[in-house]
């Protein structure tokens, strides 16, 4: 049988019968992205209008959530990266990431993943923690900047 792309991103299924056709067809014969940084190329190629993430930025403003497009999104990874490579970060250095859910933290997340190796940390820990974690990665630390209001 033939696969297109189509079939093997995303294969027609109509119950549990068809579990056993998907399953036959090896993940690396389904032109999967190689990394998080190839899936959002290749999102922002396919669909760059569309909405990679929505967030609500505060809950007073949760009727207005900020949305990201898969451009955009492409955009700020490349930007953060770059940034993150300007101050030194190889492949095998861990960035630090220590910030609560914002718009800005996935793209921080996938931009550590591809200059680096993203060490995210839960701002909510006891500070000790945090910073023993951290230390314990060797990572240099970097935050997202809030959305501003």
């Amino acid at each position: 049988m033939t696969h297109t792309p189509t079939d093997l991103l995303w294969p027609a299924h109509d119950g549990s019968a068809d579990l056993s056709a998907i399953e036959a067809v090896p993940l690396h014969e389904r032109g999967l992205p190689a990394t998080t940084y190839d899936t959002v190329l290749r999102a922002a190629r396919l669909w760059p209008d569309r909405s990679a993430l929505t967030v609500l930025p505060d809950a007073a403003r949760f009727l207005r959530p900020a949305t990201v497009t898969f451009a955009q999104l492409r955009d700020q990874v490349h930007r953060t990266a770059n940034l993150l490579r300007s101050l030194g970060v190889t492949r095998r250095a861990a960035v630090g990431l220590l910030a609560p859910n914002t718009a800005e933290l996935p793209a921080a997340l996938l931009a550590a993943q591809a200059a680096g190796i993203a060490a995210p940390v839960n701002p909510g820990l006891a500070s000790e923690h945090a910073e023993q974690l951290l230390r314990r990665s060797g990572a240099l630390c970097a935050r997202p900047r809030p959305t501003s209001a």
